[in-house]
């Protein structure tokens, strides 16, 4: 955090503090409670690196729709899963494409919820994408409806952001009653023919490959070398994927078997990640 930011913060909790003294003030839903963000969730005029040598001293020039509701620093989903748990914050924004907001949740034992595409607004190129979706941490269920109830509705930067605002109930354990609910703990455990797995892997790419490739080729340009193997290996696969199209059509057809379940079941059970959790020691070959 730079002095400026400090003294900002200085002054926002003196302006609190006065207004919980004064009876007529009108409190805001988090008011006085420690709130953490993504740094991909940028602040215009901040420092917005992302964790990227490529990025070092880069500012961002615009600020995300959620940071206009919450004038918060950045910081990562990761990240903010150790700070709630170890009791530096209480609740922090996430971004989720294939689990960055529930991994770390389940990880750290907290809560997470990505919500529904279009519910949060986001920024492009990135809030196009159905699969990404910015979001909610917090240390219980009721924390992070409460948090989930400040970010959506329709933003004019975001195509996508839907309206009317939509809020969410506070929890209670009686609204679980009389839901049906199917459990799946292994997602079938079912021997997957090569050429499905084939498909299936290509139909990813396509997605993926027509987002995330052009976005990293044109963030890298000409420091390829600055990239880990691995960055460079995924940027040279999604430039070679298939076609956007045909990926979306495979998209439709995968899910049909659980749109057809949630015809007679409210919810699917089933474990976020399939692991316990990662050793903080590299395993595998190590890269630069």
């Amino acid at each position: 955090m730079t002095k400026e930011m400090r003294y900002e913060a200085y002054a926002a909790a003196h302006d609190a503090e006065a207004g919980f003294s004064d009876p007529a003030a009108r409190i805001r839903p988090l008011e006085g409670t420690p709130l953490l963000f993504k740094e991909e969730q940028p602040i215009a005029r901040r420092i917005i690196e992302e964790g990227s040598l490529l990025e070092q001293g880069a500012m961002a020039i615009a600020s995300h729709p959620l940071v206009e509701r919450f004038p918060a620093p950045g910081g990562s989903s990761g990240g903010a899963g150790v700070a709630m748990a170890s009791g530096e914050t209480i609740r922090a924004t996430g971004s989720d494409i294939g689990g960055s907001i529930r991994i770390p949740a389940s990880f750290c034992g907290l809560d997470g919820f990505k919500p529904p595409f279009g519910r949060v607004p986001g920024m492009a190129p990135f809030n196009s994408d159905t699969y990404c979706a910015d979001g909610p941490m917090g240390r219980s269920v009721a924390d992070v409806t409460l948090l989930q109830n400040v970010l959506p509705g329709p933003h004019h930067t975001d195509l996508a952001s839907i309206r009317p605002r939509y809020e969410l109930a506070i929890p209670a354990a009686a609204a679980a009653v009389g839901m049906r609910v199917a459990l799946c703990v292994n997602l079938g455990d079912f021997d997957v023919d090569p050429a499905v797995e084939a498909n299936a892997r290509a139909t990813a790419w396509a997605h993926f490959g027509a987002i995330m490739g052009p976005f990293i080729s044109e963030i890298v340009g000409a420091n390829s070398e600055m990239l880990m193997p691995y960055t460079l290996n995924v940027s040279e696969r999604a430039a070679q994927s298939g076609q956007h199209a045909r990926g979306l059509a495979a998209e439709a057809a995968s899910y049909e078997p659980l749109g057809k379940l949630l015809e007679g079941y409210d919810a699917l059970l089933c474990p976020s990640p399939t692991a316990q959790g990662m050793a903080a020691e590299p395993v595998g070959p190590t890269h630069r």
